[in-house]
């Protein structure tokens, strides 16, 4: 009886290493208990990064306010220009960039355009000034003693219109085209008046260089009534006509 208690005893004693092998093996395999928070830290998706993009400063040039430091500068000479049948004056324009002489054609600014003429003379401001207060004062003078009205001399530069740039070789040579073509208008004209009986003779015609302009320069006696004449020329070119009467001394 005894060997057999023996060996139910080590058999006992075999299971029960067998089984605490196992529980500690079980607890070697078994997921370390973790707290809530650190589970929800485990499981929450990663923050999104946000990237922040800085726009490099760009230098705007700021205006020049009241007071500041740009300084306009006034005109200093005046310049006389001839055009086929007047002679007018201007003052230089802001995109001039080279001297203008005395014989030098200009492109200048003109009726609802520009025209092209050449420079006849260059006058200080301050000349000009003085020449314009004395033609008016004679005038005044003049026209007190005959009992007519003195035409009006501008002395305010800003009125003056202005030289824009000088003309081009290939534009001055247009003058003889824009000539021969005057010539041509001119006979026309002189048809329509001995048309329509208008007692009027016509001396000459000018187109502005653009051809947005025609004047007709004419003489008579008296007032002519021309509406219908300006109709018939319009209906042919298509521009703004022009009647100038000329004076005795024109």
């Amino acid at each position: 009886a005894e060997p057999s208690t023996l060996l139910e005893v080590q058999a006992v004693q075999g299971s029960t290493a067998e089984s605490a092998d196992v529980s500690a093996a079980s607890r070697e395999n078994a997921p370390s208990p973790t707290s809530y928070a650190s589970k929800l830290m485990m499981t929450a998706p990663p923050k999104p990064q946000i990237v922040v993009q800085v726009k490099p400063r760009v230098a705007v040039a700021t205006p020049p306010t009241a007071g500041g430091s740009l300084v306009k500068t006034a005109p200093k000479m005046v310049y006389n220009v001839k055009f086929k049948r007047s002679q007018r004056n201007f003052i230089l324009g802001p995109r001039i960039s080279r001297e203008v002489k005395i014989g030098c054609y200009v492109k200048v600014e003109a009726d609802r355009g520009e025209d092209l003429g050449i420079v006849m003379s260059v006058l200080s401001l301050e000349k000009h000034l003085e020449s314009t207060t004395s033609r008016h004062r004679s005038s005044t003078e003049d026209s007190a003693a005959s009992d007519f009205s003195a035409p009006s001399y501008s002395t305010n530069i800003g009125d003056m219109k202005r030289i824009i740039r000088v003309a081009t070789h290939d534009e001055v040579s247009l003058l003889d085209v824009k000539r021969k073509d005057e010539d041509e208008l001119l006979k026309i004209c002189r048809a329509k008046v001995k048309q329509r009986g208008l007692p009027m003779t016509v001396v000459d015609a000018e187109y502005q260089f653009d051809r947005n302009k025609l004047i007709f320069f004419f003489q008579a006696d008296g007032r002519i009534d021309f509406r219908e004449l300006v109709r018939d020329l319009f209906s042919m070119y298509k521009t703004r006509i022009w009647m100038q009467q000329l004076t005795e001394e024109a």
